[in-house]
């Protein structure tokens, strides 16, 4: 019997000593995990805390408190008035505030209290931010009426940076190679470091050379190619004349050697005519009516 008793109360000890944290109804996540773990506690050790607030971090939505406790085990308790955890990251709040964000790339610097905010469910929410260029740092508040009229701002800065579009190489390609074609990269978003210098147009990727060894998953450069010779001075070359109505097309011969893009003379034996027009092709120049 007094083995008995001792089980019995040793069982109730434990139990009052077991870890309980409470839940709020709604969570918005500024940043990475920081050592503090605001949720209220009792009789939880930091690794406990620690191992939760990991776990918040990689939900998003609304989050079954069933779940987040499968989630923990049984040696956390977790408490809510809700049966459903809203999770939300301010990141994602942010471009939906503004949509003139969404395709740039931003880092959040933590909240002033910590990488957690606690709500309620009813809360609202107002974000404004300070020059709202999104481009470079900015200052960011994020403002949170409680339900009953409560108001808690936050202030964060953010850095903005502009992405573009940009070919990044699937294989390495040696210097000076001719076999350049659209099926060596693929298109892929990059902060704008240095805009106007990456080559964005794969379509027009064959009349270039590379004039050094592009490695694999290396961002291609305008300044990393070197364009083919597509005509040559003496060559009989197909002369376009056209505007957005009109195409003529007739023969003349190149007095000068081009790539694409080039503008170079040539001379129109029908009509004896020297005329300058853009390289487009191998052996085809445009003039513009």
């Amino acid at each position: 019997m007094r083995i008995l008793l001792a089980a019995i109360a040793l069982l109730c000890f434990i139990d009052a000593q077991a870890c309980q944290i409470q839940l709020p109804e709604r969570i918005v996540l500024s940043g990475a995990i920081s050592n503090h773990c605001p949720f209220d506690q009792r009789d939880c050790s930091p690794a406990s805390a620690s191992e939760l607030c990991a776990l918040i971090q990689s939900q998003e939505g609304s989050v079954s408190l069933n779940r987040l406790q499968a989630a923990v085990g049984d040696q956390v308790t977790l408490l809510s008035t809700a049966n459903n955890i809203r999770i939300e990251r301010l990141a994602d709040l942010v471009k939906a505030t503004f949509p003139q964000s969404q395709d740039i790339g931003m880092e959040l610097n933590a909240a002033a209290d910590g990488d957690i905010i606690m709500m309620n469910a009813a809360s609202e929410l107002e974000i404004k931010c300070h020059p709202c260029a999104f481009n470079g740092a900015e200052a960011l508040r994020l403002n949170v009426k409680q339900f009953g009229g409560q108001t808690r701002n936050f202030n964060f800065t953010a850095k903005f940076s502009v992405h573009v579009m940009a070919a990044k190489a699937k294989t390495t390609i040696n210097a000076f190679s001719t076999s350049l074609n659209s099926d060596q990269f693929e298109i892929v978003k990059v902060p704008q470091v240095a805009f106007g210098r990456y080559q964005t147009d794969l379509s027009k990727i064959k009349y270039y050379k590379p004039n050094k060894t592009i490695r694999a998953g290396e961002i291609l450069r305008e300044t990393d190619l070197v364009p083919l010779t597509l005509v040559r001075a003496g060559d009989r070359v197909d002369l376009l004349f056209e505007n957005q109505h009109v195409r003529v097309k007739s023969q003349a011969t190149s007095r000068q050697n081009g790539g694409m893009g080039d503008k170079i003379e040539v001379w129109n034996q029908a009509n004896g005519k020297k005329y300058r027009g853009v390289i487009t092709d191998h052996n085809r120049v445009v003039v513009e009516l």
